[in-house]
């Protein structure tokens, strides 16, 4: 079974992204930081990403940098945000990553889930 890990700092927001990984049969596990999360890495294979860009401390794009840069991961990242950050998209960083904006419904984050996991 997949198993996604899912990164936000709101507990309530990663129980609702939970409880509609749930409805797909998709294992996950969280974390609350993106240090937290870094450490999840060492014990776990997940099939994907799903986190906030804006945590306190680091933020998402963030994560997505040590993703790529330092585990050398292509695996997919979803990343969550009010407003979608201004990045390059042409960089390799970024490739294979989708951009869910708040506030999103269960249909359209679920069709995004299946298309890329």
């Amino acid at each position: 079974m997949k198993k996604v890990l899912i990164v936000d700092d709101e507990p309530e927001l990663i129980e609702i992204l939970g409880e509609f990984l749930a409805e797909e049969d998709i294992q996950f596990e969280s974390a609350t930081s993106v240090e937290e999360a870094k450490t999840q890495f060492a014990n776990s294979d997940f099939a994907a990403i799903i986190t906030d860009n804006r945590m306190n401390g680091e933020s998402g794009l963030d994560l997505i940098h040590y993703i790529r840069v330092e585990l050398k991961l292509s695996l997919p990242i979803f990343l969550i945000s009010g407003a979608i950050p201004k990045i390059d998209e042409n960089s390799p960083e970024y490739k294979n990553v989708q951009f869910i904006k708040k506030p999103f419904s269960y249909p359209e984050f679920a069709s995004q889930i299946r298309e890329n996991i």
